[in-house]
């Protein structure tokens, strides 16, 4: 009867350890979309997160944030995987302490006109008012405190105009954001890493104007040579066209 009992305490641990892990990563799903996007001012989704309670790792699969509204990509960033170490118990308290979070090989599409760009305008959605952005200061959700922040072999997608190419960043790595003492909102992680970001892009080797140049020179080439066929067949067409007409009117000869 005793062993009986136990066995059923155990299978009753089991699957409430099992349901909790599932609303865990649930909890974590909810609120990255959630914040994320009242933060962002655009959509943020995520396909699937797992954390591992006991040892205090986890990752997030399929991370898509929306293009800001006006630009013409579907979303500016694809993170396929981020991984992440965290003190779960905080999870459940104000501030949430994470060890590390490290982004590998996101997809970025960088589009770029000539007095802005989507990086910078997602940055003014979650700037305060009073330097210029739509504000998001007293942003929802926990604050944080990150000891290690890293974006490694992110794959920039640049779209200028007529132009476009891929460019890899360099390793973009922060710490300590957030003290005990002065936790970092949502917000702040976000205008700290879309700053950071900014200056990473301005600081790599961007295509150049001969670059532009020759892409659009060779667009303009093909679009002639595409124009020039046309006309051909075209003309050909009508000749073609004019001959029947002339052999239906004119009698044929003897």
């Amino acid at each position: 009867m005793l062993k009986k009992l136990v066995a059923s305490v155990v299978v009753l641990l089991g699957v409430a350890f099992a349901v909790a892990w599932f609303y865990l990563d649930r909890l974590v799903v909810d609120g990255i979309e959630l914040v994320g996007t009242e933060v962002l001012g655009t959509e943020v989704a995520v396909q699937s997160a797992s954390i591992s309670p006991l040892a205090g790792t986890g990752s997030i699969s399929g991370l898509t944030v929306d293009n800001p509204e006006g630009w013409s990509a579907e979303t500016i960033f694809e993170l396929e995987q981020v991984s992440v170490n965290v003190d779960v118990a905080s999870l459940f308290s104000e501030v949430v302490e994470i060890d590390s979070i490290v982004i590998s090989q996101p997809q970025i599409t960088y589009e770029t006109r000539l007095t802005s760009d989507n990086v910078r305008a997602l940055l003014e959605k979650i700037l305060p008012q009073d330097s210029g952005g739509t504000g998001a200061a007293d942003s929802p959700g926990k604050s944080l405190i990150i000891r290690r922040f890293r974006i490694e072999d992110a794959l920039l997608s640049v779209n200028a105009a007529a132009f476009s190419a891929p460019v890899t960043l360099p390793v973009i790595e922060l710490t300590d954001i957030g003290t005990e003492n002065s936790a970092a909102t949502v917000a702040q992680l976000m205008d700290i890493v879309l700053t950071e970001l900014s200056r990473a892009i301005a600081g790599a080797s961007l295509p150049g104007l001969d670059e532009l140049r020759e892409s659009v020179e060779a667009q303009v080439q093909q679009r002639v040579e595409e124009i020039e066929e046309t006309v051909e067949d075209t003309v050909e067409e009508a000749v073609q066209g004019l001959e029947n007409r002339l052999r239906n009117i004119l009698p044929s000869p003897n």
